[in-house]
Formats: C-alpha cells, sequence, structure tokens
C-alpha cells in the first residue's frame, strides 16, 4: 500500500514499510522543551575549498513551553540541520563555539552545541498545530517523513543551502564555509552585494 508522508514541503511516497527514524536519529539530548536526535551516519561533502564530514540532526522544540506565547500553544517546531562533525570544523570557530557554551578542551563538543550557539544550516523545517505533546503522534508522523525523505534530501543538499536565509542573501553555504573554512557569513553575504 503507498503511503505518502510530507515534511517542510517535501513528499515522500513509501511503498511498504517506512523507515524508522528511531533507527536512523538516535535520541542525544531530552531536555523538558526540546529533544535533539542526530544520524547514526556520518556523511562526507566533497569538493574543492570545501571538505567536510557531516551529520543530520532533529530539533524539536515545544513553542509555548520556550516562549510562554499564548499564540504558540499547542506549536512544536521541528528543524533539520546540516552540521559539519566538530573535526571538521575550523579551530577558531570551534574555540569560540566552545567558549560560548562553556566547554573545556577535553568536553565533547555537542551538534545541538552548534545549533544553540548560531551555526548549522537549516535545510527544513516546519511547525506542527495542535499538539498535545512533543512526542505526540503528529510530531512522530513528521520525525518518520524526515528518515524516509534524508536519502533525497541529501542527494540535492545543494539545492536547500542555495537558499537565501535573511535579507541580504545569507545562504547555507556561507554557513558551511564560516564552519569549515573560518569565513565569517555575514561579511560574505555582504561582499556578494557588492557592500
Amino acid at each position: 500500500m503507498e503511503k505518502k508522508l510530507e515534511f517542510g514541503g517535501n513528499v515522500a511516497t513509501v511503498n511498504g514499510r517506512a523507515k524508522s527514524f528511531k533507527r536512523m536519529f538516535p535520541l542525544c539530548i531530552d531536555y523538558s522543551t526540546e529533544t535533539y536526535y542526530e544520524t547514526k551516519k556520518t556523511y562526507k561533502h566533497e569538493e574543492d575549498g570545501l571538505n567536510f564530514e557531516y551529520k543530520y540532526v532533529v530539533r524539536v522544540e515545544d513553542l509555548y513551553e520556550l516562549t510562554g506565547d499564548d499564540d504558540y500553544k499547542g506549536k512544536v517546531a521541528i528543524d533539520l540541520y546540516l552540521i559539519p562533525s566538530e573535526s571538521s570544523m575550523n579551530e577558531t570557530v570551534r574555540a569560540r563555539v566552545r567558549q560560548s557554551c562553556g566547554l573545556d578542551n577535553d568536553d565533547d563538543l555537542a551538534l545541538s552545541d552548534i545549533i544553540s550557539y548560531g551555526l548549522g544550516a537549516c535545510l527544513l523545517t516546519e511547525i506542527v498545530p495542535n499538539c498535545r505533546y512533543m512526542d505526540g503522534t503528529k510530531v512522530k508522523g513528521k520525525l518518520t517523513a524526515i528518515a524516509n525523505l534524508l536519502d533525497m534530501v541529501d542527494s540535492m543538499r545543494g539545492f536547500y543551502l542555495d537558499r537565501a536565509w535573511n535579507q541580504i542573501g545569507t545562504n547555507g553555504w556561507d554557513v558551511l564555509n564560516e564552519m569549515v573554512n573560518g569565513k565569517d557569513y555575514i561579511k560574505a553575504s555582504f561582499e556578494r552585494l557588492g557592500a
């Protein structure tokens, strides 16, 4: 039986059994208001001037619990990030993230720390309305969709990284270049604008 799973405007068509999100994305951090999952698999991106290993990270947030804003009651945000591994990151950038998180050199830098710092390339996002719980049926359905869309997203990651995130045209490539090569992504955006 054919089944359509949708997340972030993308649709995966599944014939038979859907891929398991829990098998592909083990839980790595569980706070009361947000959870983080990262892929078991480590991927590689290779091109001139930009080579790195990366994982995909899913962040699930209870927007009402985080903000206290009544407009967000029952809304859960789900984001899919592409994050270079700590070993692939520029040493200066890695040190800034570590310092911001209060980590010593011998502490592990979690991929969720990188997201909290404000780095990482968010490829897909969706706000799921009318959720009673962060681990409810609607959220689980979206996570299953992510698991079944991941191969397609990874094969088309360049398309998702090309999209501008703000009014100055910052995109995922800019952020990845900062993380891997140390080039400030805001300055890169302004340079493209000729400012």
